[in-house]
């Protein structure tokens, strides 16, 4: 019987967020399970305990709920207003 061993390393990310309409900014922590197994590598994300979406896909502002939001990766400065 051949057995497949994954490895996998958990970490903890925070992830800036941007609104473009109202300029709101706020930042989210996300677990990323990041894995490497005979197929390849893979990373699961997830939001306060849930699985969920990668932090840059499908967004939303709490304030004005604009879908305009960049998502930038940890230790990313936020864009000043203009």
């Amino acid at each position: 019987m051949l057995m497949s061993i994954r490895d996998v390393h958990v970490s903890t990310e925070t992830w800036r967020f941007h609104c473009v309409t109202c300029s709101h900014q706020w930042d989210q922590d996300f677990e990323a399970r990041h894995s490497d197994g005979p197929a390849g590598s893979s990373i699961a994300w997830s939001l306060d305990g849930v699985a969920s979406q990668p932090p840059w896909v499908d967004r939303t502002c709490p304030e004005c709920r604009s879908v305009q939001v960049r998502a930038l990766p940890p230790d990313t400065p936020i864009p000043r207003p203009r």
